[in-house]
């Protein structure tokens, strides 16, 4: 994931400001593009532990593990961490897109649709009713409709 990047501050910017931040807001430096790759920490983290799980079970080198096991957690808590705050801040960043609107929900063989003379507004009405007064929820106008 590229994103913007201040080298001074050690400042991180969202994926969506990418073309908008040229200096940092904090020291005013040159922003850089630098890539973050939060999984690799921990997959990297899970490798050394899996090494110093088999340098446990060797009888060569028993002291070893302890900083495999160190080494290899924080590697884990310091790419979940990572992780997580560049989530949130993508999160918290993100424009705000409208959401599409459904498409028309189409008739099925029990009602029919009719459609408001004032306002266009469609009213679904159940069918084999007879003769049915439908008032409009949009501008409250009445009909007298057979179904």
């Amino acid at each position: 994931m590229k994103r913007p990047y201040c080298d001074n501050c050690k400042l991180i910017w969202s994926k969506y400001a990418s073309n908008s931040v040229k200096n940092c807001s904090k020291c005013n430096n040159q922003i850089v593009i630098k890539t973050f790759y939060p999984e690799l920490k921990v997959i990297g983290g899970i490798i050394i532990i899996v090494i110093a799980l088999f340098t446990l079970l060797s009888a060569d080198s028993p002291e070893i593990w302890i900083g495999g096991f160190l080494f290899g957690g924080s590697l884990i808590a310091l790419g979940m961490e990572q992780s997580s705050t560049i989530n949130k801040l993508d999160k918290d960043a993100a424009p705000n897109i409208p959401k599409q609107n459904p498409k028309e929900k189409k008739p099925d063989a029990n009602n029919t649709v009719i459609t408001c003379g004032k306002c266009g507004c469609k009213i679904n009405v159940k069918t084999g009713q007879g003769i049915l007064k439908v008032q409009c929820s949009n501008c409250l106008g009445e009909y007298r409709v057979r179904s």
